[in-house]
């Protein structure tokens, strides 16, 4: 891009020219023009975003033997010792890599962050305290379904580190950028609309929460343009092993799966391979598997059925007890009530466009199950949430599955 070099000590807004030698802050994006306030910049951001083009520059992310730099959020009673907001180095030895749980929204916009309390005790064992009250957390931590965050979530989360899942650095700007995204997402929420197209990295919304939100401050305008952009991969850093597994471009179809639900499994079988167009509502509609996105191959779910499930009279019939199981909530091992009953038959497909075989949906639903049954007997199966844990369970699944007389194992590429 060519800049004017006169036109560049100019604020792009009214022209004025600086009053002694110190220049005006620049657009930290494109670095092109420059403003002589924050009210010029922001009210210039309609005219200058759509030549704004140029990108800034890759945050390297960390690598697995270095610090990541993630975000402290204090609750409630901590904040009159520390600020809301506190940056932090967390070492490969933190407990946030195995005990950490995802913010499933997150994934849906192409970056999911992680959520580690720093309370040992579970909410429910701990007296009802404002204190330990973190709304950010609880914003964050919102389902897609229905903008409510699980009981877990609600009250008693105390203070809590963040990180970028891809170990890229997260800064306090950024947090608060993602959480007044969540917050714009719960006022669509109540106004009895399900905000849908806006959790996606795309989303035209998400362009003007970051207009609104960020273009005041000069030193978030790089963070947020790189932040929540579309990614080939969002579990680079899990799947680098796994890239001989072709992705299909975004205007190729894509292989699904189609779940039957119960009343519909005579006919059809369990598991039916599909081919998935761009133009599905999949794409734009399909909710993540909050388990799956922690063993590094996020599953976006989409039901058949367009009427809510709490609409419908209960049938056994719709019943689906596979995707229950790819629905549960990593801390608690329940799914969401929209999960639980009335699912109806669905399609699956991986997050990251590569094809998705009956055999491994079946393997991705198993490890779910292996982990009910640790939830069951009073264990906490987190530590085996992970791509490192998946790829054991998955490798033994085939295994016994082999030895079992099921051939079609036998072309099961793993890891997934």
């Amino acid at each position: 891009m060519q800049v004017d070099p006169e036109s560049m000590r100019k604020c792009a807004r009214c022209s004025i020219l600086p009053k002694d030698s110190t220049p005006f802050s620049r657009c930290s994006r494109c670095k092109s023009v420059a403003y002589c306030s924050k009210e010029c910049q922001l009210a210039h951001w309609k005219t200058h975003k759509a030549t704004c083009d140029e990108p800034a520059p890759v945050v390297p992310p960390a690598g697995p033997n270095e610090p990541v730099r993630g975000i402290v959020v204090a609750c409630e009673g901590d904040r009159m010792q520390r600020s809301i907001f506190t940056p932090v180095q967390i070492p490969p030895s933190h407990d946030i890599y195995q005990l950490g749980s995802i913010s499933p929204v997150s994934v849906l916009i192409g970056m999911p962050i992680i959520v580690w309390r720093h309370l040992r005790q579970s909410p429910f064992d701990i007296e009802r305290s404002a204190a330990l009250d973190n709304q950010i957390i609880t914003y964050i931590m919102i389902e897609p379904d229905n903008g409510f965050a699980a009981p877990i979530w609600q009250e008693n989360v105390g203070t809590v580190t963040v990180m970028r899942q891809d170990r890229k650095p997260l800064s306090p700007e950024a947090i608060e950028t993602i959480w007044m995204y969540f917050d714009n997402l719960l006022e669509i929420f109540g106004d009895g609309i399900h905000p849908t197209r806006q959790m996606t990295p795309e989303a035209r919304l998400l362009e003007n929460v970051f207009a609104d939100i960020c273009i005041p401050y000069p030193d978030i305008i790089m963070q947020s343009t790189t932040l929540l952009l579309p990614t080939t991969n969002i579990m680079a850093t899990s799947l680098e092993h796994s890239t001989t597994i072709p992705v299909t471009g975004a205007d190729e179809p894509v292989q699904g799966v189609v779940v039957a639900c119960d009343g519909e499994r005579a006919h059809y079988g369990i598991f039916s391979p599909v081919q998935l167009p761009p133009s599905h509502e999949i794409h734009q509609q399909g909710i993540i598997s909050p388990i799956s996105a922690l063993t590094g191959v996020p599953i976006a779910v989409w039901r058949h059925l367009e009427q809510s499930p709490s609409r419908i009279q209960p049938s056994p019939a719709l019943d689906n007890q596979i995707t229950t199981y790819l629905m549960i909530d990593p801390d608690s091992g329940f799914a969401p009530p929209p999960w639980q009953g009335n699912i109806g038959t669905v399609t699956v497909m991986r997050q990251d466009r590569k094809p998705l075989t009956p055999e491994a949906i079946e393997t991705i639903w198993m490890f779910c199950d292996s982990l009910l049954d640790d939830f069951s007997g009073g264990l906490q199966p987190q530590q085996r949430m992970n791509p490192a844990g998946f790829e054991e369970f998955s490798q033994n699944y085939k295994e016994s599955m082999i030895m079992n007389g099921r051939s079609d194992f036998e072309s099961l590429t793993l890891p997934l």
